[in-house]
Order: C-alpha cells, then sequence, then structure tokens
C-alpha cells in the first residue's frame, strides 16, 4: 500500500477528534517532518534520509563555479559529495573546513590540484581550491519543504488530489514516527503498536 498524505492525515484523524483543515495538517506535517529529519541526521540514519538527497549534474544541471565559487542551492542541508571532470578523468573533490584550507593552501605539499581538489562550504556558497574548478557534479542532503497538500471541491465535496499532492518522503518506520510527532504537537501521545 502507498502511503499517501491522506492516509496519515486519516491516521492522525482516528486520534484528533477536532477539525484539521488543510493548512493545518500542512503545518503540522511540515513542523515534523523537520524534527523528523533533523532527529534521523543526529542518528547519521542516512538510509532514512536517502529521499533528501539531491544531484547536480549527472542529467542535470551542474553546480556552476566562477573563479572558485559557487552559490549552494537553496534547499541546501549538508553536502555528501563532489566530482569534477580535468583531463578526461573524474576527481573526488573533498570537503574541508576553514582551518584545514588554510594549512592546505599555506603547504606546497599538501597545496590542491586539479587532481585533488579541496571545497569548503560556509554561508550560502562553496569556495573550491584550485579556482580552476568549473562544473561540479554536486551531491547533497536538501532540507525538507514544505508540502502540497491538494483538496479538489469539484464535486461540492472535498476530496484529497494524491495526483498534485506532494509524495511522502519517508519509509513505514519513519512514517509512525513522523505521525508521532504530529500528535505530540497536537498533545496527543500515541504508541507505535497503537498506529
Amino acid at each position: 500500500m502507498v502511503i499517501t498524505l491522506e492516509v496519515i492525515k486519516n491516521v492522525i484523524g482516528q486520534f484528533y477528534k477536532g477539525e484539521l483543515t488543510a493548512e493545518d495538517f500542512t503545518d503540522l506535517y511540515y513542523d515534523a517532518e523537520v524534527k523528523l529529519f533533523s532527529l534521523k541526521w543526529a542518528e547519521k540514519n542516512h538510509t532514512a534520509l536517502r529521499h533528501f538527497v539531491t544531484t547536480k549534474g549527472d542529467g542535470t544541471p551542474p553546480l556552476n563555479v566562477s573563479a572558485g565559487f559557487a552559490t549552494l542551492p537553496s534547499d541546501f542541508f549538508t553536502e555528501i559529495a563532489a566530482f569534477y571532470r580535468h583531463a578526461g578523468k573524474r576527481h573526488r573533490v573533498e570537503f574541508v573546513n576553514d582551518a584545514e584550507a588554510v594549512h592546505r593552501l599555506q603547504h606546497a605539499y599538501e597545496y590542491p590540484t586539479a587532481e585533488y581538489p579541496i571545497a569548503v562550504v560556509g554561508g550560502e556558497t562553496v569556495r573550491f581550491h584550485p579556482d580552476t574548478v568549473k562544473l561540479v557534479t554536486f551531491i547533497y542532503y536538501h532540507f525538507p519543504q514544505p508540502i502540497d497538500y491538494i483538496v479538489d471541491y469539484t464535486t461540492g465535496i472535498p476530496v484529497f488530489n494524491a495526483t498534485t499532492s506532494s509524495n511522502v518522503k519517508w519509509d513505514t518506520p519513519e512514517i509512525v514516527l513522523l505521525i508521532q510527532l504530529i500528535l505530540q504537537s497536537l498533545s496527543i501521545t500515541a504508541n507505535k503498536t497503537e498506529i
């Protein structure tokens, strides 16, 4: 069975007896999803977070680098990996912190090269060394985005529209926890076995 937003809303309705509008549900879902994302990140549960992986490059527009700098995507949470092509070969970019970058830039034997480039993420940009790096395949976790929970009123009765609504980005164990987080926001406690 595919678990849709409507299924989740119906499960919540089994516990919460008040009116839950589409707008209220959208807000509750997004807040709970951000909490769940943070929990899974703290656990380093990359399997649960796999639906939040985005790749720029490899079939989609790459990250464009100009004079060694690139603007991070607006939904960027944290980097996973980066690659670029030089002399016909694919090279992995190593992400380092500011202190490590300064160290490497000051030591000739560790200086970043086209074969062994480095990158530093800071604020809304990423800085690449050497600055000859141009088009980068950039793999990162994106932050959860607000959902679209669309209700169709054409028949006069509100009907959930699965085609135009957002898809659920979690597997069943995380969906149960997501529902628990939504219920907690409504001051309702439910065990996993009850859901």
